[in-house]
């Protein structure tokens, strides 16, 4: 074959090359069309682990796979977006920042610099600061406030929280990073996602699963060989892990025991509590463990008991929060002249009568219409529909004065309503997608008679939504872990004066 015969077969080959890159691109740009979508259907198969990995890229964080955590925060990912719900009348957004970490932190000073104390952070969507602006995340607050109490020292907090984490991926992170970063001080907690919403597989499974060293670091180099539009776009058609009608051993363990199966079982936050504690404890590192479940899961139980058990440094700062928000509102009832909120005992003393709750909210204006509607609170379906007075009738207590008051009767076998208040049709809080209505409502229990607290219409004091807390309760959040971290001798020893 002659020089000419070479040079056309390699001219063919590179041709056929070209066109097959060419058409490659081609069917990249159009499955990433079809991935870019910014909402995921309506059902999506499996539980809310098995949801998540499906849809990272949507997620409001965002997030991406991570072959030892299942998920983590997208590294150097910027996005401004609502702030979910959408409260009356505002248009609020948030901001986030991540670094070439995924921490939503600055980019970290050298481990090793004595000059500065460094305080880790480690949770869920909560120390992310879900719907909070960069700097209004309780990390990035206490890193203020440490630098205003103590003037000429340095402060480094670093913010490793991320959004649908359980107690289980937080301490697999530890085990991971902690001997990287260095930190003098550990703040840690997690536990709404850990108890919220049932499973079909346990997060002791999912990561059991990814295997030792060699095979996370081939699902690692698969995850990047896996990351185009294309393979998104088959695997969307794939069915995922833990997206079948069947319970894992795990979970079916945990249905035997407590008749429902959950990401993290009680006694697993307690061992995993426990042994995040025992790692820190072992590197010379202070923890502080912190109760963040605003919607009051029983994981607290878990942590409580190990707290207990192992004499660790703990805060609740859901009951702060919780204190406070009491505190307001009998302020607000006293300035406006009207009775404080109350609770009966119990039950109705005639069988079958109903609970009779009244709710109270301060109305933007008089010139709408305004009325409650909701349902129960995980439990027996009730509806809730009634109409909201300001003129002494129905529980009303002043007319004219601008708070509105519905009452409801609720049956005797509901023990807890999810409630908004709304202005002709339009809702207090206004949710987006892919917010569900869980933790973008009003809760109240109702163990008996209700008169509620006399809420603000479109506010919530110091949450965002149910789950989050917004810029003033992360504040609370700052301030508390700042106490904590002023009693410890090694950092009293850092602020001390030079010479002292």
């Amino acid at each position: 074959m002659g020089r000419g015969s070479h040079t056309a077969a390699l001219g063919s080959v590179l041709g056929v090359l070209l066109v097959t890159l060419g058409l490659l691109a081609i069917i990249e740009l159009v499955a990433g069309f079809f991935v870019a979508e910014k909402t995921p259907p309506p059902e999506i198969p499996g539980d809310t682990v098995s949801r998540t990995i499906a849809w990272l890229e949507v997620n409001p964080a965002p997030l991406v796979r991570d072959a030892d955590l299942l998920w983590r925060n997208e590294p150097n990912a910027r996005k401004t977006q609502p702030v979910n719900p959408v409260p009356f009348g505002r248009a609020l957004t948030w901001t986030l920042e991540n670094n070439a970490e995924g921490f939503r932190s600055p980019p970290r000073r050298a481990a090793d610099d004595p000059a500065v104390f460094r305080i880790l952070t480690v949770g869920d969507s909560i120390t992310f600061g879900f719907n909070v602006d960069q700097p209004d995340t309780y990390p990035s607050q206490l890193e203020r406030l440490l630098a205003a109490r103590h003037p000429g020292r340095r402060f480094e907090v670093v913010n490793a929280g991320v959004p649908g984490w359980s107690w289980i991926q937080g301490l697999r992170f530890l085990e991971l990073h902690l001997a990287a970063l260095r930190p003098h001080a550990l703040v840690m907690g997690h536990g709404t996602n850990d108890q919220f919403l049932p499973a079909k597989v346990t997060d002791e499974e999912r990561l059991h699963m990814l295997g030792g060293p060699v095979i996370r670091g081939l699902r690692s180099a698969a995850l990047r060989l896996t990351a185009s539009n294309s393979f998104r776009l088959f695997e969307r058609f794939l069915p995922s892990p833990g997206a079948t009608d069947w319970e894992s051993p795990g979970c079916k363990a945990q249905i035997a025991a407590t008749r429902a199966c959950h990401r993290v079982s009680l006694e697993e936050v307690t061992a995993a509590a426990s042994a995040a504690h025992r790692l820190a404890s072992g590197a010379g590192v202070q923890t502080l463990m912190m109760n963040l479940d605003f919607v009051e899961t029983l994981a607290v139980r878990g942590l409580e008991s190990a707290v207990k058990r192992d004499a660790m440094a703990y805060r609740n700062a859901v009951r702060a929060v919780r204190q406070l928000e009491k505190r307001s509102a009998e302020t607000r009832a006293t300035s406006l002249g009207l009775a404080q909120a109350t609770t009966s005992a119990g039950a109705p003393a005639e069988p079958g009568a109903a609970k009779h709750v009244v709710l109270r909210f301060v109305a933007p204006d008089r010139d709408a219409t305004y009325s409650v509607r909701g349902k129960t609170y995980f439990g027996p379906d009730f509806t809730i529909f009634a109409a909201a007075h300001d003129d002494g009738r129905d529980g009303d207590e002043r007319g004219g004065d601008g708070v509105y008051s519905a009452t409801v009767d609720v049956p005797t076998n509901v023990g807890g309503i999810q409630y908004l208040y709304y202005r002709d049709d339009e809702p207090e809080l206004r949710p987006l997608p892919p917010m569900g209505s869980s933790v973008g409502d009003r809760t109240t229990a109702v163990q008996g008679d209700v008169l509620a607290p006399v809420d603000v219409f479109g506010e919530l004091e110091y949450m965002a939504e149910r789950a989050h807390p917004n810029r003033e309760g992360q504040a609370v959040i700052a301030g508390i872990v700042a106490e904590w971290l002023e009693t410890l001798p090694s950092f009293q020893r850092f602020v001390a004066p030079s010479g002292s």
